[in-house]
This record gives structure tokens, sequence and C-alpha cells, in this order.
């Protein structure tokens, strides 16, 4: 099959599970630009490095202890603020939904595809050839000395990440409602979700139902000492339209109780369906014993972040698992429009190697010894300085298939695909 028909039927395959109008609604933002195609593809790009379109050398995968739980779909957007179970906002990986245990430099790879991808004014492709190379030098350099830091406020502003920071100082400055102005209204002395909200829609019984069924498992799962009434559900809402790659996913957002006697004290708690990693197609992952896909996720989190989301837990709907996190005021992910010069830029790729390098780090730390070897950092350096993997190679990687998703979407975009 030539490259024309696989992408298209692969694509129609993947999405199969869709109705006719979601499919197109994720179509037409794919064909908006060539970095939402690629972050729609994951799949394509895990498949592409197991059928050597993604030219990684044989040699690197025969390289010994550099295995690290990773994120999986690392991009730009996929990067931000949360806020962890102390209630601290912190920078790093705000998305685990592809984690699993695989070789470190895929991150690399994917994120700095999606640097080349950017379609800015503010960017040459001189400026991106030399962010790129500076986020590996720098991933590289946190990697030797086996660095791991939390990038909390007082840590961004001591590593002078000036554009960081002040984002940081911006979103701490959202009201606590913030969320809860965006999607709930007060009806006749009550707060309840804004159905005429288009990003929202009216569960099912049957999903209302199932939700508050396995509520004490979520309860029961989630570690913050708090009394059940804290947890109590006002009401549900399922949110659709949400993200690209995991498009079409179920998605609800659950309003509890809260605090007593606080004015807005009621939370958001959003409650995603998790489904397998296409990492896996890869051919690269290492096995893992997970209970199922959101516990998965949770461990991943756990494990790259050594903190968990504000009442992060988990919950089993319909046979099928979900994670359980607050929707908080401070969540942000960044995108392309939030960078007005290359500063901006370079301060946002600078700060996220640190935060990677930090993450694989603490994943493979000691605790983990029953699946890592405890010299992650050596073996990666080892294999830096003795030349199997250098950063050039991975630059031309970058590069050479940074042009392959440029053609694929240009092939997709020209395809009318609901009608083949």
């Amino acid at each position: 099959m030539d490259r024309t028909k696989y992408i298209l039927q692969e694509i129609k395959n993947y999405n199969n599970q869709f109705d006719k109008n979601l499919f197109q609604f994720k179509i037409n933002k794919m064909k908006k630009t060539p970095l939402n195609f690629f972050r729609a593809t994951s799949h394509l790009f895990y498949q592409d490095i197991n059928t050597g379109i993604v030219k990684i050398p044989d040699k690197w995968k025969n390289v010994n202890n550099i295995h690290s739980w990773i994120c999986g779909d690392l991009h730009i957007s996929n990067v931000g603020f949360f806020t962890d179970n102390n209630f601290n906002i912190k920078f790093g990986l705000n998305d685990y939904d592809s984690s699993c245990i695989a070789p470190y430099y895929l991150d690399l790879i994917r994120f700095c595809i999606s640097l080349y991808l950017t379609d800015n004014e503010y960017f040459t492709d001189q400026d991106l050839d030399e962010l790129i190379f500076n986020f590996l030098t720098k991933y590289y350099e946190y990697i030797s000395i086996n660095k791991k830091i939390s990038l909390t406020r007082k840590n961004i502003k001591k590593l002078k990440c000036n554009f960081i920071y002040k984002k940081l100082i911006e979103i701490s400055k959202r009201p606590s409602n913030f969320q809860l102005s965006k999607y709930t209204k007060i009806k006749k002395h009550k707060r309840l979700f804004d159905l005429e909200n288009i990003k929202l829609k009216k569960p099912s019984e049957f999903e209302i139902n199932s939700i508050k069924d396995n509520w004490n498992f979520y309860i029961n799962s989630s570690k913050k000492e708090f009394d059940k009434s804290y947890f109590k559900i006002n009401d549900i809402t399922k949110r659709i339209n949400s993200g690209l790659g995991s498009l079409g996913v179920n998605k609800f957002y659950i309003l509890i109780h809260g605090e007593k006697g606080k004015n807005n004290s009621n939370k958001i708690l959003e409650v995603k369906q998790r489904l397998s990693s296409s990492v896996h197609l890869s051919g690269l992952t290492k096995s893992f014993n997970f209970y199922d896909q959101a516990d998965r996720v949770y461990i991943a989190m756990k494990n790259m972040s050594k903190s968990e989301f504000t009442f992060s837990g988990k919950i089993k709907l319909n046979k099928e698992s979900y994670t359980v996190k607050e929707l908080t005021p401070y969540k942000f992910s960044f995108e392309i429009k939030d960078f007005k010069n290359v500063s901006d830029f370079r301060d946002f790729v600078h700060t996220t190697a640190i935060e990677l390098a930090s993450a694989h780090i603490r994943s493979t730390d000691e605790k983990q010894h029953f699946y890592f070897n405890p010299s992650f950092n050596k073996s990666v350096m080892q294999s830096l300085t003795s030349g199997i993997i250098n950063i050039n190679q991975i630059i031309d990687i970058i590069k050479d298939y940074s042009k392959t998703v440029i053609s694929d979407y240009n092939v997709f975009s020209d395809a009318d695909i609901i009608q083949q």
C-alpha cells in the first residue's frame, strides 16, 4: 500500500468508533495546521518507528538501562501549570494519557518535532534549529548531574525562567471560582452546570447513575483527608469536543459540595476515560504490571512528578477505567499564541528541558528498582559520550520526520476522508 492510502486508511481505522459528525469535527481540527495533525496521530508516529519510517538507528534499541517512564505524547500543549495535592502551582507535564515505560529519547524526538511544526511569525527556521539544539543540550546537562527539580514558583524564579515565572504569577492571580464561573450558574440558589455552554452536554441517566453508584470507589482511592460530605455530588455534566489526540473519549465534570460554610466552596472534578497507550505500537515499550489503563496513567503521574494532581484518584464505570482530578483554577496548557517573541519561546523550551530530565530521573529512582536500573542517568550519558547516541543524530531524525509529517498533512488536507 502506498503512503497516501496507508495514511488515510490508518486515520479512518483509528477513529472508527466515532459517529460521522464527531469524526468530521476532528478532521476539521486536524486540517487546521500540521501541528494539529501531528497531535492527533500519535499512533502513526509510533507505527512509523516500528516500520523504520522514523529512522531510529538499530544500535539505539540495544542500549541497556535507558528506559524510563515517558509522557509518550509530549508536545507543546502537554506542558503547562497544574496544582499538586499540596495545592502548590507547578510547571510541568500535564498529560499522561500515553505514558508508559520506553526509551527516554522518544519524548525528546516527539517534543522537538512539535517545535519544528510550529507556525509563528516570530520564529525563523534558524531560531528553531537553535532552540532544539539548546533543548537537547539542557536536557542532557540535567541528566548528567542527576538533577531533579520541582518547578515551583520559588525554583522557577531561582532558575531565572522569566517568561514562565511571569506566566505563573499571572495564572496564580485567577480567582478561586475561575472554573466555576466558566461552567456553572446559580439557579434558584443552587449552583449547577450551565448546559447553555457549548462545551457541556447533559449525560444520559445511565451515565449519571453509573457515576453515583461507583463514587465511593473514587473517594476511597483519593488520599486527601476530607469528610465524605466534601465529595457529595451536586451535579454531573459531560465535557464534549475536548482535546485533539483524546478527542472522543468520555469525559465528565462532577460538581462536588466542597467545604461547608464557605462561599464558592464547590469544586469541579474531571473524570476522564483512559484508553491504551499508542506507544506500544513502536515495539520499544517495556512490560509493566498495572491493574487497568487508569492505573497506568495514575502510576506514571506519581512516578514522573513525585506528586499528584489535586484530588486525584480512580473510578470504574461500565467496565471502563477513569482517572479523577480537580479542574483547578490554575490549570493552563501552552499554545503557540502564548509566545510573542523568540525569547519567550526560548524560556519555555529551556524550562521544559529541565522538567523533562527531572521527570525521567524521578521515574527511575531507587524505589523503582524492580523495573529500572538505578544507573539510568549514567547509562544515558555513557551512550552519549561514547557516540552511540548523539545530539546531531537526534536532530537529523527530528528534521527528517518533520518533513514526513508535513507531506502526510498535505495529503490528508487534500483528501475527503469521510467519503472514502
